[in-house]
């Protein structure tokens, strides 16, 4: 959905995709999970305090009514009308495009895509590339590099190690860990001192 709301702002006539893209999704979904009853069978009572009338209508723990399911539908259904007139005013120029068609949440593939008027043509992004240098055009491609910031989840993905290490490394944190908090009590300093010791052993890797 996000993504073709985007891709909906291209210049006219070059909305390009490749043949098993999946373009469409037009649509609007509201997931929650209430739990409410489930609290109140257990003896436990759920306060919700809220000031403004419509202030969330549909919560995890305050009571399900039929005005709130019905104020929350309401305004998927408001989402969905402003995506609708988005794409129809950003495709105005597509002469094949039917909005009800394309507005059901469905997805298709590139060729359909381009055939219902969602896309302008097949071409993929190194096509695209060649065809501009073949045309004489100067093409200037950048490649940007990024820190990753660091973190706890990081220094667990089994890729930033050779194979082996991170279960080591599990061992070792899960030690250091029982011993900060036996020392720390959870304070803050157990997660400064963790994260200290994970920047220490991924140096200690690394050289």
């Amino acid at each position: 959905s996000g993504g073709y709301m985007l891709a909906c702002q291209a210049t006219k006539g070059h909305l390009f995709t490749t043949p098993f893209a999946l373009l469409g999704s037009i649509g609007v979904i509201g997931q929650t999970i209430n739990v409410h009853n489930v609290l109140q069978s257990f003896g436990v009572r759920p306060l919700v305090f809220k000031s403004g009338e419509q202030k969330s209508p549909l919560g995890m723990i305050g009571e399900v009514t039929q005005e709130g399911m019905a104020k929350v539908q309401q305004n998927l259904d408001d989402v969905h009308d402003a995506f609708k007139t988005l794409v129809i005013h950003s495709r105005r120029d597509a002469t094949n495009l039917d909005v009800e068609k394309i507005s059901t949440g469905d997805v298709w593939l590139g060729k359909e895509a381009v055939n219902i008027g969602l896309a302008d043509k097949i071409l993929s992004s190194q096509e695209y590339i060649a065809a501009k240098i073949l045309d004489g055009d100067t093409v200037v491609l950048k490649l940007k590099s990024y820190q990753r910031e660091l973190s706890f989840a990081a220094f667990l993905r089994p890729r930033s190690f050779p194979f082996g290490t991170s279960m080591k490394l599990l061992m070792t944190l899960a030690e250091d860990a029982k011993s900060l908090v036996e020392m720390a009590c959870c304070t803050p300093f157990v997660t400064e001192s963790l994260f200290a010791r994970l920047k220490d052993l991924k140096q200690s890797h690394n050289g």
